[in-house]
């Protein structure tokens, strides 16, 4: 390894280019890592002498500012001697920086490098190389705050404390603003009519290609003074910022155009989504379909969304933003409507200021990312309003606030969080005009921050990204997102698997119960039906919520010894641990017993009817999600029996079951996954007392749909309705992926018929199945041993972002 006369300070030259020679070195930092040393003056070593600091890269394409210093880093093996490793040399042990790990002083950069170089081709040391300094780009600065006088209003594009630091689920969108402001890029709002004649759009919105798509009139303006929608959602995408007036957008350099589509037939919505594809980069809707019932686009719907989607800016598709919906408390899910639940399209939920997710917005496994937004209670959003008295804002004050909607009068919903998305996308595709639909996907979620970590929903998949079925991947960091974006390379083809299976499963009606097993227990105990606790979506008075995943077994507990605890009314003396509690409904709510029970070790909770006049009633358990154990409600006779056995049969045993249709498909693909999709046709009575899963074969959970309400009453099905996921992303495809549904209800009926699982995804080599493509990893690391979640470089990248961000894993990364 040590390639160098010491003794002599001379070698042959490196690569000579005008006064300046390079030369390789070969470091452990920890893995194998060579730099290439730029050496001043003439080209020779000895030129170098006496510097602190050199020039160094990776490679012809490392356009990075790096330098090594005159120390070097040395990691040894427990008991070696590193006095005796310096016997001899002109190094001094400046600092013994952690255990095995010490600082060693050289005369210069040169002398540094060389002995670093040295020490790397010992067995001994794991870790040698020169101190370095990364020169990082930016992303730290941020741009100025623009001279518009309301924008310290705005909290949702940067929640800070008074010292300055990120404090809440802002955009962060000041370290995006140095590199790009929107120019560039046009975006589209589809929705009641922007008025194009507020000051804050007038220059964004001149010799664009407007339209009123419901009357075929080239004129995107309100029409009505009920057309007040629009012109809030466009200030949050690119109100002019720096005019010295308003408020600013996120990308305030975008141009806008207004399309008038909400009451548009189904043609001219075709027509709309294909409408100047090649100018408009950008679409945000800001409206739903479906309102707890499944629907999507019509067939001359979808042909010009997909026309859009697929061929729109020279083939890298027009990338559009939808808001998740505002139907949470009525029971709505983002996957039941079909223009969001798309794989090719952001869907975008929405959080408060504290990060939870807002009361109304629509949970869903297709969600992307989240933004800010208002609620009930808590702050609203400052945006544009139709000028005077004609919007959201009616007081009519004599200055320019009549112009704006703000604090109760301020905007809020799905509908404010979607265009805040759709601006931060303008940013990121006038930095890097490049970008397909798939690239600003993945910057999104890689990008987005989880603030709110009391949500139970929220889980790590196996690539190590935060998601939760609430708020998707998080709300973006748009520093973070720009980074990538200018450093991205576009991801390649994607490649599509579906696996289908029609082998006819029934449904059981109420597939939810307790079973009890063990000698001498009675037959009739084995299945006893009861209701598991409703899957609330309530995100308060409790800091733990919906959407009550962790309050459900999959597909069953554990089958463990049964203690009756009586009705729980007190704190539970006796420990519960590795067993099952069996309590009696009355005088204590249904949340304070399974605490209780919880609280002493308890696994599950079976609670029984006492009620007189309905004994066998089964009834739903409210409040019982912000518990953290499973538990079931069943019938006083079922009940009264398992006491009884409790107290005589020492062989008892419990759990909690849910039975439905399983189908398994196994996966022998290796890829780095993105859309999962999971299409269902099934003959049952009641679409809405459903729940349907889908499980990776790295564990990780997609609640596709949930037990709900259907606003058309019980309607059946569903008939024929795919459902998507991005809770997979970057995961490793090959195993086994299980379908599971489950009647959560009585009184209905059906079969599953068909059952068709869709991957989507990257094809890699990847023979341990860690999704880390074989050669990248040999590249990286030299062996396979790596896996998706460890970050040798220590930079706070993990493996599996580096592989699709394309920076060196094994490398400190400046962005």
């Amino acid at each position: 390894m040590f390639r160098w006369c010491v003794l002599l300070n001379t070698c042959c030259a490196g690569v000579v280019s005008g006064e300046e020679a390079v030369q390789a070195f070969r470091f452990k930092t920890p893995h194998s890592t060579e730099y290439s040393v730029s050496i001043p003056g003439k080209g020779t070593l000895r030129a170098a002498s006496g510097l602190d600091w050199l020039k160094v890269s990776e490679g012809p394409d490392d356009n990075r500012r790096i330098e090594i210093g005159n120390r070097v880093i040395l990691g040894v093996e427990a008991g070696v001697n590193v006095s005796k490793l310096l016997s001899g040399t002109a190094l001094i042990r400046a600092r013994d920086f952690a255990p095995n790990i010490v600082i060693l002083q050289a005369p210069d950069a040169l002398s540094a490098a060389l002995a670093a170089e040295r020490f790397a081709g010992l067995d001994s040391v794991w870790l040698s190389h020169p101190e370095r300094k990364f020169h990082r780009p930016v992303a730290g600065r941020y741009a100025s705050p623009p001279n518009d006088p309301y924008f310290s209003l705005q909290w949702y594009l940067e929640h800070r404390n008074g010292n300055g630091n990120l404090t809440g689920p802002g955009l962060n969108v000041r370290a995006a603003w140095p590199f790009s402001r929107g120019e560039g890029v046009v975006v589209a709002v589809g929705d009641d009519g922007v008025e194009l004649s507020h000051p804050e759009f007038v220059n964004a919105a001149a010799g664009q290609p407007h339209f009123n798509f419901e009357n075929g009139t080239p004129n995107g303006n309100p029409v009505t003074q009920a057309d007040i929608h629009s012109t809030a959602v466009a200030g949050l995408i690119l109100a002019e910022g720096q005019n010295g007036i308003g408020m600013t957008g996120v990308a305030p350099a975008a141009k806008l155009v207004s399309w008038k589509i909400l009451s548009a037939t189904e043609t001219a919505l075709s027509d709309m989504f294909q409408y100047q594809s090649n100018v408009v980069s950008v679409q945000n809707h800001s409206w739903v379909l479906a309102s707890r019932r499944l629907a999507g686009p019509s067939v001359v719907e979808l042909v010009g969304l997909s026309n859009a989607l697929t061929h729109g800016r020279q083939g890298r598709g027009t990338v559009m933003t939808r808001a998740g919906g505002n139907d949470r408390e009525a029971w709505g899910n983002v996957n039941d409507d079909g223009f969001i639940n798309d794989p090719r399209v952001v869907a975008v939920a929405a959080v408060r200021n504290t990060g939870r997710v807002a009361a109304y917005s629509n949970p869903g496994a297709c969600l992307l990312v989240s933004a800010a937004s208002g609620d009930t209670g808590f702050p609203t959003l400052f945006t544009t309003d139709r000028q005077g008295a004609l919007g959201y804002n009616q007081i009519g004050f004599a200055n320019d606030f009549a112009n704006y909607a703000f604090d109760s009068t301020g905007f809020t919903g799905t509908s404010g969080s979607a265009p805040q998305i759709a601006g931060l996308v303008a940013l990121l595709l006038s930095a890097n005009p490049n970008l397909t639909i798939r690239d600003v996907q993945l910057i999104l979620a890689l990008s987005a921050r989880q603030f709110d970590f009391s949500d139970p929903a929220v889980f790590t998949n196996r690539a190590g990204l935060l998601f939760s079925h609430n708020t998707g991947y998080g709300v973006p960091d748009a520093g973070e997102a720009m980074q990538l974006a200018l450093h991205w390379s576009n991801r390649p083809p994607i490649m599509q698997v579906n696996l289908v299976s029609t082998n006819v499963l029934s449904i059981p009606d109420q597939g939810t119960y307790a079973r009890a097993t063990g000698v001498g227990v009675p037959t009739n105990l084995f299945s006893i039906t009861g209701e598991i606790v409703p899957d609330s979506l309530d995100p308060e008075p409790g800091p733990q919520f919906g959407p009550g995943e962790n309050l459900r077994p999959n597909p069953s507990t554990l089958t463990l010894p049964l203690t009756f605890v009586g009705q729980a009314t007190n704190a539970i003396a006796i420990d519960l641990a590795g067993k099952g509690a069996l309590i009696e409904r009355g005088i204590a709510t249904f949340s304070e017993k399974i605490k209780r029970v919880e609280d002493a070790g308890a696994a599950f909770a079976i609670i029984f009817n006492n009620d007189t006049n309905a004994p066998e009633e089964l009834i739903q358990m409210g409040l019982t999600q912000r518990t953290d154990i499973i538990s079931i409600f069943i019938g006083q006779t079922n009940g009264l029996a398992l006491r009884d056995l409790v107290a005589t049969n020492s062989e008892l045993r419990a759990q909690i079951v849910m039975e439905g249709p399983l189908y398994e498909f196994t996966i022998t693909n290796q890829m780095i996954c993105e859309h999962v999709g999971v299409r269902i046709k099934t003959s049952h009575t009641f679409r809405s007392d459903l729940r349907i899963t889908l499980e990776s074969p790295s564990g990780t959970l997609s609640i596709l749909a949930r037990r709900s309400y259907d606003v058309i009453g019980h309607g059946s099905g569903p008939a024929d309705w795919t459902y998507y996921s991005t809770a997979n992303f970057l995961e490793p495809t090959a195993g086994h992926w299980k379908v599971r549904i489950v009647d959560e209800d009585a009184g209905g009926s059906g079969s599953v018929f068909h059952a068709e699982l869709i991957l989507r995804g990257v094809p890699i080599e990847d023979a341990d199945s860690d999704g880390l493509d074989d050669a990248w990893e040999m590249s990286a690391f030299g062996n396979l041993a790596e896996g998706p979640l460890g970050d040798p470089d220590k930079d706070g990248y993990i493996n599996s972002r580096e592989q699709v961000m394309g920076t060196n894993p094994a490398a400190l990364d400046s962005h």
